[in-house]
C-alpha cells in the first residue's frame, strides 16, 4: 500500500496543480471548477488508482458520485467542492444528510482536493469524520494509505487489472 499511497498523494497533487493552472486561464461562470476537479479525481484517483470501473461509478446532481458494488448497491458517496471552498460544518451536515438517504453506504467522502474527510459506517448522523487527510500538512505515506485503503474497489467488487 505504500507504493499506492505514494501514487495517490502525487496524483491528487497533480490534479490540484492542473486545477490551479486552468483556473488562471478559464474564467467560466458557474461551477465548472468543481465539476472539472470531480471528474479528474474520479478518473485519475478513484478509477485509475483505487480500481473503480466506469460501470461502478454513478454521476449525479444531488449526489455528486456514487460507487456501487457488484449488486449495484451504493457503497461510497463522494461529494466534492472547489479547492478554494473552505469545508464548513454546513457542508458536512448537508453531505451527511444526503448520505443518510442510502442506508447501504459504507463510506462518505467530502473533499475540496486539499482536505479530505471520510465517515465510516452506515449511520451518518452528524459527527466528526472517522478519517481526515489534509494535503497542505504534508501527510505521511501511512496517513495517505490509511485514508484511502477503505475506499479501494477490491473491497467491494471483483477487480480485473
Amino acid at each position: 500500500m505504500n507504493r499506492r499511497a505514494n501514487k495517490l498523494y502525487h496524483q491528487v497533487w497533480r490534479v490540484l496543480e492542473r486545477y490551479e493552472n486552468y483556473k488562471q486561464y478559464l474564467r467560466y461562470p458557474g461551477d465548472w471548477g468543481e465539476r472539472a476537479l470531480r471528474g479528474w479525481l474520479v478518473r485519475e484517483v478513484f478509477q485509475d488508482l483505487l480500481g473503480w470501473s466506469s460501470e461502478a461509478t454513478l454521476w449525479g446532481e444531488l449526489f455528486d458520485v456514487l460507487f456501487v458494488d457488484e449488486q449495484l448497491t451504493p457503497v461510497i458517496y463522494l461529494e466534492t467542492k472547489k479547492p478554494e471552498i473552505v469545508l464548513t460544518r454546513q457542508h458536512c451536515r448537508y453531505t451527511l444528510q444526503r448520505a443518510a438517504r442510502f442506508p447501504t453506504l459504507r463510506y462518505t467522502v467530502l473533499t475540496n482536493g486539499w482536505l479530505w474527510q471520510r465517515w465510516d459506517g452506515g449511520h451518518f448522523s452528524y459527527r466528526s469524520p472517522d478519517g481526515v487527510l489534509d494535503l497542505r500538512q504534508s501527510p505521511s505515506k501511512t496517513a495517505v494509505a490509511a485514508f484511502f485503503a477503505p475506499l479501494c474497489a477490491e473491497r467491494f467488487r471483483e477487480v480485473t487489472r
